[in-house]
């Protein structure tokens, strides 16, 4: 390949690339937002100078798909200001239950081992999200210290694990396979319920018969 037409196939593959991007629906990683998970959080947190702007969300949650772009446009904001981060609350067990998370989405200010949580009926534009995490430092919202990751995990913590770790996978991947199981589950229940009724009619009456043939 000669010199100059090196820039040009350069500028084509990145063009494939981004039209391929656009076709086959795969995102190009330009994130801002920075993914925290059970293994990463502390010493990324412990090492950030900057305050964290943390959510919590499930992939399921409506909430959450809606106020996505926004918290990535909250992000673009804060840049050099407030790291702003996410966490898979369904897909970090251990994560959930230490801060205690029981909705989605749940948003926490974090600074310097202290955390303020962002009040959950506040609305959540990106002109408000992005004021809180600005004048956090006047806010007279309460703030405590943030939770300590526990020792090691019980049989029963380790079993709620793994089971919120399966719902987890069903709801984020096998999708169509829920929807068969709820299907099937309440085509059971109505046949049984059919069946129940049915044989309440048809044993007293077979009975009734049975004793009548007997007098006979």
């Amino acid at each position: 390949m000669q010199p100059r037409m090196l820039p040009i196939a350069l500028v084509s593959l990145q063009l494939i690339g981004v039209f391929s991007a656009k076709v086959f629906g795969t995102k190009v990683n330009d994130t801002r937002v920075m993914p925290l998970e059970d293994a990463t959080f502390d010493s990324i947190i412990q090492t950030t100078q900057e305050p964290v702007f943390v959510m919590f969300y499930a992939p399921w949650c409506g909430a959450c798909q809606r106020l996505e772009p926004d918290w990535e446009e909250v992000a673009a904001k804060l840049e050099g200001q407030v790291s702003v981060a996410k966490v898979d609350g369904e897909a970090n067990y251990e994560l959930k239950v230490r801060f205690a998370i029981d909705n989605y989405p749940t948003m926490w200010i974090i600074v310097a081992g202290k955390m303020m949580k962002y009040p959950k009926n506040a609305e959540r534009s990106v002109a408000r999200l992005v004021e809180a995490a600005r004048t956090h430092k006047t806010s007279t919202l309460p703030w405590v210290p943030v939770p300590r990751r526990p020792g090691p995990p019980t049989a029963v913590q380790l079993a709620m694990k793994h089971f919120w770790e399966d719902i987890h996978h069903v709801l984020a991947i096998r999708k169509v396979a829920l929807a068969v199981m709820v299907i099937v589950s309440l085509l059971v229940g109505f046949v049984a319920g059919r069946c129940s009724a049915l044989c309440s009619f048809v044993f007293p009456a077979y009975e009734h018969l049975r004793e009548t043939g007997k007098d006979d």
